[in-house]
């Protein structure tokens, strides 16, 4: 007959249903085990990059323990200045070289040159200056005021990093 359509149907006995259900099953597991097997070596490499990040970091404080050891017997310190957010990170020495306490210390560039003795703070902001303008190393000797307002004399040597599009950073 023309207008009428055919549609093949497929008759499953409860036999045909248990094995279709049955490689579905064994399908969905054999998926699974592959996924667990997955995961357990995507875990095993994960204990193992901690393990390796714990064993970085704990080289890393023995370098820094060992660092502020040699600055303290050199009585020499080092700082660094973010010129893009103003900050100042020093190290510990470098608060035991200006006897103030490492919680009360400088965190800008303005609280450090308050500690600059006034008859070399232009020194030190021209030797700044040149850093900063020109690209060029400085090493000057300035004086300090210490807490008790005694002065000490240090040795500063400063080199400025650079962006790519040779702002100061």
């Amino acid at each position: 007959e023309s207008g009428t359509r055919q549609v093949p149907v497929k008759v499953a006995t409860v036999e045909d249903k248990q094995m279709i259900y049955e490689n579905y099953r064994q399908a969905l597991a054999r998926k699974l085990d592959r996924k667990v097997r997955e995961l357990e070596k995507e875990r095993s490499a994960l204990k193992t990059s901690e393990e390796k990040l714990r064993l970085l970091v704990e080289e890393l404080q023995r370098s820094e323990s060992r660092l502020s050891e040699a600055q303290r017997i050199a009585k020499m310190g080092n700082w660094d200045w973010d010129i893009v957010n103003n900050n100042f990170y020093c190290s510990r020495e470098v608060y035991r070289i200006f006897r103030i306490d490492t919680t009360s210390f400088i965190v800008a560039f303005e609280e450090f040159i308050n500690l600059v003795h006034p008859d070399d703070v232009e020194l030190v902001k021209r030797a700044v200056d040149k850093a900063l303008l020109d690209g060029v190393p400085y090493s000057i000797d300035h004086r300090i005021i210490l807490p008790d307002g005694t002065n000490r004399i240090v040795h500063e040597q400063a080199e400025v990093t650079f962006d790519r599009e040779g702002r100061a950073v």
